[in-house]
């Protein structure tokens, strides 16, 4: 066998997927192991078990800790036990504590296997990380101490020490328990590192408390200076305020998707007592604000088609005496975005149901770009159907010298519940676009009727959800 072509051995490492089974090739004979060592643990999915075992290869053989570019993580059942660290782990926590209570807290964490720690510490040790995908529990802020020092280039990540970080292209990091949720600021830090492209978050809550969270000015947004161009807010997460510093950092966004969710958790007694009585519900006109600063790029927008779009259930800090059609109120025209191609959002949000009075009647056509290839529609009902419809024959008759890339429409009712996920298609609602789907199918713009799930989420259970085209669903 150690007489394969080079290019037969590293197309069978190529297509295993497991890093167990990776290695276990390798070693089949030593010329195997010298020449695609490196190449096994290049792409690397593992699970939590096998996280301390892996940061221990890498501080014990440089080809193994250079190489490694994509890890995924794992969530599994696991319960970490004291253990004792090895030298090597020992030697970097020398350099990364700035203090010895810094080091006791790193020894500690990873002693006890604590994931969020042994992640942070993977993030500090990997020069040529590109992507990184992990689901950890209660975050105490270990993984933003290291981002923060390493996007600053802070001793010691400095590029003759450990320059961490600095290649990172590609991160989704969520977490499992919500019995502590982030602040937004705490993420700040990750809107700093030169090459991210691609970041996926949750939860976060963004509750503009007047608590600072840390003393470092990566904590700090900076406008348009992120190189982030696909950012995904979908797991828990809340944003009183548009999320405002996230998509301002950015430089160049591209695709944006946020789900939203009623729920929060406090982060603090401080926050608590800062923000007691706050609407927690969808606020579609603050992103508005913060999206105009993208509307030279953005090309994806996503905006809450399958997450919380109702009144917050009563709860001892949420008594109901706030806006009660916040959820509803218009985001705003979105013609000047010269490159949104894909729109996904709720009607309401759309069309402008409940204008001022020194506001005039705004069609559908005076508020899309001219670049619009696909639009979903969702949580129509029969209040805004009459509307909509004249709004979308009046798209129609547009279609010709104003949108001429439009390709499909997707129209999806609102949920039977309204804290339910089910979205189903009576035919009732069937009926009322029949006619309009004639119309736009004889000019080769496709209009479906979509069904599916809206966001499930509880402490225990999580899933995103997903409208399509109902003749799909068969």
């Amino acid at each position: 066998m150690d007489r394969l072509p080079t290019e037969i051995i590293l197309a069978i490492i190529h297509e295993i997927p497991n890093a167990q089974d990776r290695l276990t090739l390798v070693q089949i004979c030593r010329s195997w192991r010298a020449s695609f060592l490196g190449i096994a643990f290049c792409s690397t999915h593992l699970d939590w078990s096998q996280l301390r075992c892996l940061v221990v290869a890498a501080l014990a053989n440089p080809i193994i800790r250079f190489s490694i570019r994509e890890i995924s993580i794992e969530r599994v059942a696991y319960r970490g036990t004291l253990a004792p660290l090895g030298s090597a782990v020992q030697e970097i926590l020398d350099l990364i504590s700035e203090s010895p209570v810094e080091y006791d807290a790193w020894r500690k964490g990873l002693s006890n296997d604590q994931s969020e720690v042994w992640v942070a510490f993977l993030m500090a040790i990997l020069p040529n990380l590109a992507a990184i995908s992990a689901q950890h529990s209660h975050p105490n802020g270990w993984i933003t101490r290291i981002v923060s020092k390493a996007a600053w280039k802070q001793l010691p990540f400095e590029p003759n020490t450990l320059p961490a970080l600095q290649r990172l292209e590609k991160l989704d990091l969520t977490w499992y328990y919500l019995s502590t949720v982030l602040s937004h600021r705490e993420y700040l830090p990750f809107f700093h590192l030169p090459s991210l492209r691609t970041l996926r978050l949750g939860p976060v809550q963004e509750l503009h408390s007047s608590h600072s969270p840390a003393d470092h000015p990566a904590f700090l947004p900076v406008p348009a200076t992120s190189p982030v161009e696909d950012l995904v807010l979908d797991f828990f997460c809340n944003g009183r305020h548009g999320m405002a510093d996230f998509i301002t950092s950015c430089a160049n966004l591209k695709r944006f998707v946020y789900q939203h969710t009623n729920d929060i958790v406090w982060v603090s007694r401080q926050d608590e007592e800062d923000c007691a009585g706050v609407d927690a519900s969808f606020r579609p006109w603050c992103f508005h604000e913060a999206l105009q600063t993208q509307k030279h790029s953005l090309e994806v927008l996503h905006l809450n088609d399958l997450g919380d779009a109702s009144i917050p259930r009563p709860t001892h800090l949420y008594k109901g005496n706030v806006d009660s059609i916040s959820h509803d109120r218009w985001l705003g025209s979105l013609a000047d975005f010269c490159k949104l191609w894909d729109l996904r959002i709720r009607a309401s949000n759309l069309f402008n149901l409940y204008p001022k009075e020194t506001e005039d009647l705004i069609l559908l056509g005076d508020i899309l770009p001219k670049s619009l290839r696909v639009l979903h529609l969702a949580d129509c009902n029969d209040k805004n159907s009459a509307v909509l419809l004249t709004h979308l024959e009046d798209l129609l008759a547009r279609r010709e010298e104003q949108f001429p890339n439009l390709q499909s429409l997707l129209i999806s009712p609102e949920r039977e519940e309204p804290h339910g996920t089910r979205v189903r298609i009576r035919d009732s609602f069937r009926k009322q676009w029949t006619t309009l789907q004639e119309m736009y199918d004889r000019v080769g713009v496709r209009l479906s009727l979509g069904a599916g799930e809206k966001m499930e989420r509880s402490q225990k259970h999580w899933s995103p959800g997903r409208i399509v085209d109902e003749a799909l669903l068969d």
